[in-house]
């Protein structure tokens, strides 16, 4: 198997996939920021320390937007840990940026592992020095069982193949977090689906991360009451603004499926591409019942 995604662990070691999550809601705690490299500074990583010297600062200079002169917002939530307490997964968040981000994706493998040592070396802890920016993807199946992915296209994750995916919307209070409206939005966003279309209720199956930056995504299997040629005709693509995915990629069996997990990717047009780690997680987490 080629392994490109890794789940997440909770505080008690705990790998936060399928089995161990179902049924759980959430409860949300602040949390760490990433380090500053210059300083390693333990106060710096306090949520509302960082705040206001920080991200304040820097959108006083211009150099993120807080949504207010932008349709973007550039704050992000960072992830810390999480824990189960009361039979909830209490997640902890911090505050971060696109910019930190973007640097991380930039990072080559070297880098990163320097980056992760000096992490254990500071704060025992790997990731210390990582954006870990956490965002929410949801698979999704049609009215037939067919299983609908996106190739990317333009910004981060060019060429990879996606589910419905974004960053969390950021919140100035993390108890204000809301995971599964975050969800609902991707849909409408990136495939022009409604709450309304939704069959039963969204199967939250883990958090996924990626092994080398530590990003990640809480990750949902969803049904939609919507005919698989309203993805493979492009009509989804009349009621999105903007296209984060080329024409679309169908799995249509169960088989399939499980050949994209074994492979770690797809061949489109002759082109094999990856997956991305929630979507890997999302696939691999898929049982045969959720296509009937």
């Amino acid at each position: 198997m080629i392994l490109n995604y890794a789940r997440e662990l909770s505080r008690e070691g705990i790998y936060l996939s399928r089995d161990v999550v179902a049924g759980l809601d959430f409860s949300f705690v602040e949390g760490k920021c990433a380090a500053d490299s210059g300083t390693a500074s333990l106060q710096m990583r306090e949520r509302q320390v960082y705040i206001d010297t920080v991200l304040k600062q820097m959108v006083m200079r211009g150099e993120i937007s807080d949504g207010s002169n932008s349709p973007f917002d550039d704050r992000k939530l960072r992830y810390d840990s999480a824990h189960f307490s009361g039979g909830r997964l209490e997640v902890g968040f911090g505050a971060t940026h696109y910019l930190a981000f973007r640097a991380d994706l930039r990072r080559t493998l070297e880098e990163m592992e320097t980056l992760k040592k000096r992490g254990r070396k500071d704060f025992d802890d790997d990731w210390a020095y990582f954006s870990r920016a956490p965002g929410v993807a949801a698979l999704v199946i049609s009215r037939e069982g067919k299983v609908i992915l996106g190739e990317r296209q333009g910004g981060d994750e060019e060429g990879v193949l996606d589910s419905v995916a974004g960053h969390l919307t950021y919140k100035n209070r993390v108890q204000d977090v809301d995971i599964y409206a975050d969800m609902l939005r991707e849909l409408e966003e990136e495939r022009g689906l409604g709450a309304g279309c939704i069959v039963g209720k969204p199967v939250f199956v883990g958090v996924y991360s990626e092994p080398q930056r530590g990003d990640l995504d809480f990750t949902y299997i969803v049904r939609v009451d919507v005919p698989i040629d309203y993805f493979t005709s492009g009509r989804w693509m009349e009621r999105v603004r903007e296209r984060e995915h080329k024409n679309l990629v169908v799995l249509d069996s169960f088989q399939s499926v499980e050949i994209a997990v074994l492979e770690g990717g797809v061949v489109v047009d002759g082109k094999k591409l990856s997956l991305m780690y929630s979507t890997y997680g999302a696939l691999a987490s898929l049982r045969k019942e959720d296509l009937f």
